[in-house]
């Protein structure tokens, strides 16, 4: 890897840490980390040269439920993960390609999966019935309902994970389209 890279990712692993802080240190626990700063950071510090961080503004009241804000401080979370895994990832993957162009193990499987495929099908369709004959009833459009809510929350806490880690990567979020649906 280039040392460039994982100085970076280095850094980015460390902003995230740092931005995980609770908001209501006590003057102890502020100390104790300060003595972990190496020197330079510690003289900037008291020059004044950092900006102490601002807590995260939540959306208006009553625009989140529990559901949508969870999902969205998830959904950052990951993001966060994913960006510090993704050289390891890569490094595995290219391993794996390896080991399969041997073997061809891809080929093997693939003929494998034919009688999977067709079970499947024939189950999701008997599944899909199913589904449609409970959406007749009245406790099966409630059910549908509530379903509905809980997808549109999950995937409007997406949107959201979505928008926070980007404003906080420093990027501006182009998911507008999303907040319409």
């Amino acid at each position: 890897m280039d040392s460039a890279i994982g100085r970076t990712m280095l850094l980015d692993g460390l902003k995230y840490m740092v931005r995980a802080l609770p908001d209501d240190l006590t003057e102890r626990e502020i100390d104790m980390l300060k003595e972990f700063l190496p020197t330079p950071l510690l003289r900037a510090d008291s020059a004044g040269g950092f900006v102490p961080r601002k807590p995260m503004t939540e959306a208006k009241a009553g625009s989140e439920n529990m559901l949508r804000s969870g999902t969205g401080r998830l959904v950052c979370f990951l993001m966060g993960v994913f960006v510090l895994i993704i050289p390891l990832f890569t490094s595995l993957l290219s391993r794996a390609l390896d080991y399969e162009r041997q073997p061809r193990l891809t080929e093997k499987t693939i003929q494998g999966t034919g009688q999977l495929a067709k079970s499947a099908a024939s189950v999701s369709v008997l599944a899909a019935d199913s589904l449609i004959g409970l959406g007749q009833t009245p406790l099966g459009s409630h059910c549908l309902c509530s379903m509905r809510w809980v997808f549109q929350s999950i995937f409007e806490g997406v949107g959201d994970g979505v928008d926070k880690s980007m404003q906080q990567r420093g990027m501006t979020p182009s998911l507008d389209s999303l907040k319409m649906l």
